[in-house]
């Protein structure tokens, strides 16, 4: 009898043993076999609605915008490629000589859930101070998403600074008391180019160092004046450096208006932000 029991249990052990094996190898099968093609999917822009504003470089030319475009897989990774076309709404403000796409026609690969292209703007066709709607469309037939299938991008020119014209005056301090030292012991002053031409230099002269440029001459404060002239396009004024953290300037449109200041350890090399921009551009 007891031998009976022994075995019984033997049997009953060794089928639990096939029972959860064959459990674990078809759950297993489930999460990793390959999905068969026929699961519903769907397919719309990533981050559909975006808003632009345009630059300037260093020489006050715009800069042209260059972003991406990127469509997404809604549903499993797919066994076969996935094929989308692109096309400019019949509603967009662009015409095919304002901008770029790298392709309207997308692929997303097998086993992926993504593609992309890139886009540019061409800012010098854009209207100046308006807001410009770019508008796609996409198209995957029936496994076109009912939200995200149409693509907004609006582009802000940005109007140029059409520098004030007149006499501009610039108020130059040092806190220690000996003129500016902005590159070791002397150094050039604050340049201002205008339409791509300098066209003066200012600062206070340093007693340690000659200065190529007409600097004034006092050890604590002094002031200067600048003229850009009638018709002026565009003006860069340009802050050499500080060696001691000892300069600070302020400069004053023709109209008297503080337009840019520095105190002294404040005053960092680089393009100075001079706001003094004609009011309506053309």
């Amino acid at each position: 009898m007891k031998k009976f029991i022994i075995n019984a249990a033997l049997l009953l052990a060794v089928g639990i043993g096939f029972t959860s094996c064959d459990y674990d190898e078809t759950n297993f099968a489930d999460l990793t076999n390959e999905y068969t093609g026929n699961s519903t999917f769907y397919l719309q822009f990533s981050d559909a609605a975006q808003n632009f504003e345009t630059s300037f470089d260093a020489n006050g030319q715009p800069v042209d915008i260059t972003t991406s475009v990127a469509i997404k897989l809604i549903g499993p990774p797919r066994t076969e490629d996935l094929a989308v076309n692109l096309s400019l709404d019949a509603a967009s403000d662009f015409t095919s000589d304002m901008y770029e796409i790298g392709s309207t026609s997308l692929v997303i690969p097998a086993g992926e859930t993504s593609a992309s292209t890139t886009l540019t703007f061409f800012v010098n066709t854009l209207p100046v101070d308006e807001t410009s709607a770019f508008i796609l469309n996409i198209d995957a037939g029936e496994n076109t998403a009912t939200a995200g299938d149409v693509l907004t991008y609006n582009v802000f020119r940005t109007p140029p600074c059409i520098p004030i014209p007149g006499v501009y005056t610039i108020e130059m301090t040092d806190s220690y008391g000996d003129g500016w030292q902005t590159v070791g012991d002397g150094g050039p002053g604050i340049t201002i180019e205008v339409d791509g031409v300098i066209i003066d230099e200012v600062g206070l002269c340093s007693p340690y160092e000659a200065q190529s440029h007409d600097c004034i001459a006092e050890d604590s404060a002094g002031v200067d004046t600048v003229e850009i002239p009638e018709g002026s396009l565009f003006a860069k004024w340009v802050f050499p450096g500080d060696t001691y953290g000892e300069i600070g300037y302020k400069i004053f449109d023709p109209n008297g208006v503080l337009v840019a200041s520095a105190n002294a350890g404040d005053a960092t090399a680089g393009t100075i932000d001079v706001q003094a921009c004609v009011e309506e551009v053309e």
